[in-house]
């Protein structure tokens, strides 16, 4: 798990070579 805070800029480095890559992004509110 990773959590970017809002307005955070961020990228991709790298995926596993092997396999298809899946990312899901969930947006919550409060804190």
């Amino acid at each position: 798990h990773v959590l970017i805070p809002r307005h955070l800029r961020h990228r991709v480095e790298r995926t596993a070579p092997e396999g298809e890559t899946v990312w899901l992004a969930v947006h919550y509110g409060g804190a």
